[in-house]
């Protein structure tokens, strides 16, 4: 049995909880195609040790869209209403780097 997978899966029951992110996957949905991973330019996902995407990175998604509009089985959505709210830490710790 290889290390790898269950390394993925402590990060997984680690990382960013869905109930708690403005990214949701539905896993019974998704095939594991890799194409979110792939298209996603700030590298917000990694895939688990079943070969679906894992929210590993949700500080750095800026809310593109582009996981949504590429996935072929619809399995992800992004909440995009609450933009302000959840970019607000990000958005002081940026104001204090320009200081």
């Amino acid at each position: 049995m290889s290390k790898e997978p269950q390394e993925k899966e402590k990060k997984q029951g680690v990382g960013v909880k869905e109930k708690d992110s403005f990214i949701r996957i539905n896993h019974t949905w998704c095939k594991g195609c890799g194409i979110c991973i792939a298209f996603c330019e700030k590298k917000v996902y990694e895939t688990d040790a079943y070969g679906q995407p894992l929210i590993a990175n949700l500080e750095k998604c800026n809310r593109c869209m582009k996981c949504v509009e590429r996935c072929p089985e619809f399995a992800i959505e992004v909440d995009r209403l609450n933009r302000n709210k959840d970019k607000s830490a990000s958005t002081e710790i940026e104001k204090e780097k320009e200081d």
